[in-house]
């Protein structure tokens, strides 16, 4: 009686088979390597799985390059600057005209991409739905979005809603802020006596409600509510300070609004500046 064949374990059948390719065996030694070589399939010749990323490889790191996350008064500066660039980088203001570099503005709200950017806005802080409806009049025209521009902005730098609420409305933001404690996240400052700094929110009553709140201390009152104006300040120079707004000429444009000697923003009939939002996250 034959004795029976032991088995080959794995990594001897794949040593069988790589000594095939090493060196010439007889013919009739065909039957044997097919045999061979459908157990070593069998036995796991393959080179084994890699081993899935898990959490603690993720918490570890990749050995990539090192970066270090801007904190929230530049992440907000630096969107707002991002969402400029894409519209062309239109600019407003004394002694700014066209856009940045010479040449007409290179984007309207009526241009589809930046119709569709501004749908983005609207969607990044209500549902589909509530987006569709809301994005245009029923005429076709768009909803005023400067507001939706400042949220979609404190949403992408990752402030808390419940810090920042976004709102198609600029009260809503503007009120809550003035009335949360000052340890909230964001402080509101009163712009007739505050200079401003990168990252605030500069705001402005508008229209009817410019007649009506004069004063930062109004912002409290129940007859607060109405039609605001707020754009984000990027850049305080020496004179002037340079802010970024939505829905400004039909675009996102910046803004140059001069200062006084005091470093505080310059109050004009169109924008009688009232408020300053002010960041205070980390």
């Amino acid at each position: 009686m034959m004795p029976a064949p032991h088995a080959t374990a794995p990594a001897d059948a794949c040593r069988v088979l790589d000594v095939r390719h090493r060196r010439h065996l007889p013919r009739h030694s065909a039957p044997l390597l097919a045999t061979i070589a459908a157990c070593a399939l069998m036995a796991g010749c393959a080179t084994p799985p890699t081993a899935p990323v898990t959490d603690a490889s993720l918490d570890r790191g990749m050995g990539g390059r090192v970066v270090t996350l801007p904190p929230t008064r530049e992440r907000i500066v630096q969107i707002a600057l991002q969402e400029w660039s894409l519209w062309g980088r239109l600019r407003a203001g004394p002694g700014e005209t066209g856009r940045e570099g010479g040449g007409e503005p290179a984007a309207f709200e009526h241009d589809p991409p930046f119709t569709t950017r501004v749908f983005m806005y609207w969607n990044s802080f209500s549902d589909l739905a509530t987006a569709r409806r809301r994005v245009r009049y029923p005429d076709g025209s768009l909803q005023p979005w400067s507001a939706v521009f400042v949220s979609f902005v404190m949403r992408s730098a990752g402030v808390p809603e419940s810090v920042f609420p976004p709102s198609a409305r600029h009260w809503d933001y503007i009120r809550h802020v003035r009335s949360a404690p000052a340890s909230a996240g964001f402080g509101a400052l009163d712009a007739t006596t505050t200079a401003p700094q990168s990252g605030d929110v500069l705001c402005a009553p508008r229209g009817e409600t410019a007649r009506r709140i004069t004063r930062f201390d109004q912002l409290l009152g129940a007859d607060s509510l109405g039609t605001y104006h707020c754009d984000i300040v990027v850049e305080v120079g020496s004179s002037a300070l340079l802010a970024i707004g939505g829905n400004v000429g039909n675009s996102v444009t910046r803004l140059r609004i001069p200062l006084d000697a005091g470093g505080r923003a310059v109050r004009t009939v169109e924008r009688p500046w009232i408020a300053l939002l002010r960041p205070t996250l980390p």
